[in-house]
């Protein structure tokens, strides 16, 4: 009895450790070159590991249970060896400092499936979206105050504004709304779940909803449209969850009357502002110049079909090319084509499209096909892993130890 309450007590140690790495490394709020998110993705792993020892208990060692999604990241790690041998990638502290992310994906994965078991989905799914509503919330303060550049005791703890768009302590915008998207998603959750009341829900979800917009990135029209299309699939399997419905719908509805609130002039910040409709209709350029990297990727795809150029080769093939498509929007050197498929694509080939499609395929399958369940819970994970999905198809977020702490 004894050895279960400790057993116990670890889980849910382990579970707050995890709690705390999906909410401190968002709040952190210096970012210096050359490495701007350094000390982000440095307290993101320090959490993880510390959350790491609950598998080396003996009850999970009893019966080690390993889900499948883990191969993702492993063969991923299979194929990087692969290429450092054949002399694609030519640095080993490349290769080493790339394996150590995709074991630390492979372990928060194991972890995840373990505290699943260990506490049941309800109650872990509860907590981590507690964890991350909370983190929203604080992040919705940092991006109030740095629009308005209110000054407070807090002020030595809030990013400094230097654009038009609120990224909070983020401190960039996309990566901010997607954040806040996260904590959206939560507070469905637990609306839902816990029967809060509307005045309480609208009370939290306005001022999120406001940032969001400020934001000014164009992603969120896709993650609240497609938080909703979930909602509404769920409520036709369930008709209990017809509350989860109305609480996606209200929140899209509100996301578009924010559009509008935020042109009152009293409500505006003195460093200006930008919306997500405003780059929505009115900015093209940096679609053209995503549009460019997919097609570069492409073409590196098809000069390296089998393994890729070479993980971390990007930036190279980038720069070779530039020579030949002389697209005068391209400014800098870029490292990524801004869509996960085509970067794994040029970087890894059809080998590494394959270990991608068939485990997530895999996942899927086992996920909406052969036991697909419809609850709040099973929404929540899902809504949480749409809105990475769709970020990933457009940017590079799970390049980020810490929205890989959140995805795994």
């Amino acid at each position: 009895m004894l050895n279960q309450r400790l057993q116990f007590g670890s889980a849910r140690l382990s579970l707050a450790l995890v709690g705390l790495m999906w909410v401190l490394p968002f709040l952190y709020p210096y970012h210096a070159y050359p490495v701007t998110t350094f000390y982000q993705e440095w307290l993101t792993a320090l959490l993880g590991v510390l959350a790491l020892p609950l598998l080396l208990t003996t009850r999970f060692w009893q019966a080690p249970q390993v889900p499948g999604i883990v191969l993702l990241p492993i063969g991923m790690m299979m194929l990087l060896l692969l290429q450092f041998i054949a002399g694609q990638v030519g640095h080993f502290d490349q290769v080493l400092l790339l394996s150590l992310y995709f074991l630390f994906a492979a372990l928060l994965m194991m972890l995840g499936h373990f505290l699943r078991a260990e506490l049941g989905l309800p109650q872990l799914a509860a907590i981590l979206a507690a964890f991350l509503l909370v983190g929203a919330e604080l992040n919705t303060l940092a991006g109030i105050l740095q629009h308005y550049r209110w000054h407070t005791f807090l002020d030595g703890l809030i990013t400094g504004k230097v654009s038009a768009a609120v990224f909070g302590n983020i401190a960039q915008p996309n990566h901010y709304a997607n954040y806040i998207a996260l904590g959206l998603c939560s507070l469905g959750l637990l609306h839902t779940r816990f029967g809060w009341r509307a005045g309480l829900t609208a009370l939290l979800a306005t001022p999120m909803l406001f940032v969001l917009v400020l934001s000014g990135s164009r992603s969120a029209w896709l993650y609240l449209s497609f938080i909703l299309l979930l909602a509404w699939l769920w409520q036709r399997r369930v008709r209990a969850l017809r509350p989860l419905f109305g609480y996606a719908a209200g929140v899209w509805l509100g996301y578009l009357a924010m559009h509008g609130l935020v042109q009152i002039p009293w409500l505006q910040g003195s460093t200006g502002s930008i919306t997500a409709a405003e780059r929505l209709f009115g900015e093209a350029a940096s679609g053209s110049i995503r549009l460019h990297l997919w097609r570069e990727a492409g073409l590196i795809f098809a000069q390296y079909p089998l393994f890729g150029a070479g993980f971390g080769q990007f930036a190279w093939q980038h720069l070779q090319l530039a020579a030949d498509l002389r697209n005068p929007a391209i400014s800098g050197l870029y490292n990524n084509a801004h869509n996960i498929v085509l970067q794994l694509a040029a970087e890894t080939g059809l080998a590494g499209l394959a270990v991608l499609c068939a485990t997530v395929g895999l996942w899927v399958w086992r996920a909406f096909v052969r036991r697909a369940e419809f609850t709040t819970e099973h929404w929540w994970g899902y809504a949480v892993l749409a809105v990475l999905a769709i970020h990933s198809l457009l940017e590079y977020p799970l390049w980020y130890a810490y929205f890989i702490g959140i995805a795994a």
